[in-house]
């Protein structure tokens, strides 16, 4: 929620419809519920989710380091990379 609120720029659902943000609240929201509410404590919370969160923040640190670096690593070897990271994220849901 915090990040949506930092990174906004004038439209809500383009924010709020974003692939990442609906993950953290898939996995956010019944963690919270349960800490309030002890009688749901066998809530499923799908935490495995998580690895797409992960991913997702993974790509954006190579997307960083490629351009801050310039080319101590090629593009082919980032898209390997981020390749090999989404069959790891498909095999662990």
């Amino acid at each position: 929620m915090l990040l949506v609120y930092l990174s906004y720029k004038g439209n809500v659902w383009e924010q709020v419809l974003r692939v990442p943000f609906i993950l953290e609240m898939i996995s956010a929201v019944p963690f919270v519920i349960t800490v309030i509410l002890p009688s749901l404590r066998n809530l499923f919370i799908p935490v495995f989710l998580n690895c797409w969160l992960a991913k997702h923040a993974l790509e954006n640190m190579i997307n960083d380091l490629h351009r801050a670096i310039q080319r101590t690593h090629s593009a082919m070897f980032n898209q390997v990379l981020i390749l090999i990271c989404t069959l790891v994220c498909l095999m662990f849901t």
